[in-house]
């Protein structure tokens, strides 16, 4: 969340509802002493998977135009 925070100037109580409103979701990992990380997972279509992969399109200045 601070990466969030500091990369909108704003606080997290502002920011989670507008990233719940967008599909992510809210994780915890577990420790033995009893406390735990929290962290944001991002929507399905926005993780990379098998099924449905990031597109990645090459800047226009990067193709190659073809000779006849």
């Amino acid at each position: 969340m601070s990466e969030f925070e500091m990369a909108l100037k704003s606080q997290g109580k502002h920011i989670s509802p507008e990233l719940l409103d967008l599909g992510w979701q809210r994780k915890r990992i577990w420790s033995t002493t009893g406390h735990y990380h929290r962290y944001w997972v991002p929507p399905p279509c926005m993780r990379g998977s098998k099924e449905n992969p990031p597109q990645s399109q090459a800047p226009a200045s990067s193709k190659i135009p073809s000779r006849i």
